[in-house]
């Protein structure tokens, strides 16, 4: 969390590694992170509606979404209902 403070507000796309997720979303948790337009990520199938509201509340201004493993068309409408601005799954 440091390290993105330190690139902020130019920093425009932002990955985290699978085994970092959680420990991501609990340092984030109460940032919103507007200025990031692209995330890629991993989610946990197991944490994924978790997850994702987490997501959301944390990039309001997501228009780029990498997501490795979505496992059900559900899981689709789910993102796109939580991120109204995605342009790209």
């Amino acid at each position: 969390l440091e390290v993105i403070a330190e690139f902020l507000p130019n920093l425009n796309s932002l990955a985290v590694s699978s085994d970092a997720i959680e420990d991501f979303l609990i340092d984030i948790d109460d940032l919103r992170l507007t200025q990031i337009r692209t995330l890629r990520l991993i989610i946990p199938s197991h944490d994924f509606d978790l997850i994702l509201r987490s997501i959301g509340f944390s990039f309001p201004s997501l228009e780029h979404f990498g997501i490795i493993a979505v496992e059900s068309l559900s899981q689709i409408d789910a993102i796109l209902q939580t991120l109204p601005r995605i342009s790209s799954l």
